[in-house]
């Protein structure tokens, strides 16, 4: 869980980041890349769900 608090606040980070470049292009580019790390880690055979199995 600590792991996905920590992507969305590097999410957010670079969101910010990106819409302060005033460059459309980018703000969509880093939105699209913090939507792929996030659906990578909570989808059913991410990252996270095969550390809870191997806990669980």
């Amino acid at each position: 869980m600590l792991g996905l608090i920590v992507t969305l606040w590097l999410a957010v980070l670079i969101l910010g980041t990106a819409a302060f470049a005033d460059q459309p292009f980018l703000c969509i580019a880093a939105a699209a890349l913090v939507a792929g790390v996030v659906l990578f880690l909570t989808r059913g055979t991410g990252l996270l769900a095969r550390r809870r199995a191997r806990e669980g």
